[in-house]
Parts: C-alpha cells; structure tokens; sequence
C-alpha cells in the first residue's frame, strides 16, 4: 500500500473515531435514536443508540481495513488500477455517508423537545 493511500485510511478511521466520540456525547440524552430515515430524510424507526453511535462506524471501519488488506495481498498484477484511488474512494465514501447519517440524526435531534 503506498503512503497516500495510508494517509487516507488513517485519516478515514480517525474521522470515524473522532465521530464515534462525538455522537456518543451529543446524544446520549437520548434513550432512543433514528435508525432509518426515509426519503424526505425524517425518521420513520426509532431504536437504541448503539447502532448509530458504535456499530456502524465500527463496521465502516472493518469494510476500509478489508479493503486495504485487499490492496496488500492481491497481487498487482490481478488488480485493476491503482489501489490508491480505491483507497481514497473508499475512504471518502464511507465517512461521507457516516457524515450524511449524523447530519440527519442531528436534525432531528434538533427537532426534539
């Protein structure tokens, strides 16, 4: 794995750490959390807040660890393009989205009295 695509990595498991930290401090008034959203982006289920504070970031990080495992144990030869940009892609993607859920749960912890 090249350095640029570490940095990313790094970088995307200490962004998903740092939200964990996050979320678990600004909700933890909540005994309940959204875990779905529609497509209006409003809560439609409400559960514990496990899944939303330590699970899926968890689990973003385990699928960016596989994906830079891939990189270092496939040969190069069986990969298609550089790893590099697979790297960064994935990385972007997946805070990204843990980004987009905490912005939703945000909102509507807003909302709440």
């Amino acid at each position: 794995m090249s350095g640029i695509a570490a940095v990313f990595l790094g970088a995307a498991i200490l962004a998903l750490l740092a939200s964990m930290r996050w979320a678990a401090r600004r909700y933890a008034r909540f005994e309940k959390l959204p875990q779905h959203f529609g497509i209006t982006g409003e809560a439609t289920y409400l559960g514990p807040p496990a899944l939303i504070i330590w699970q899926l970031p968890l689990l973003f990080i385990i699928v960016l660890l596989a994906i830079a495992c891939l990189f270092v144990f496939v040969p190069r030869e069986l990969q298609n393009g550089d790893p590099t940009i697979g790297m960064a892609i994935s990385a972007v993607a997946l805070v990204s989205a843990h980004g987009f859920i905490l912005w939703l749960t945000e909102r509507w912890a807003k909302a709440q009295p």
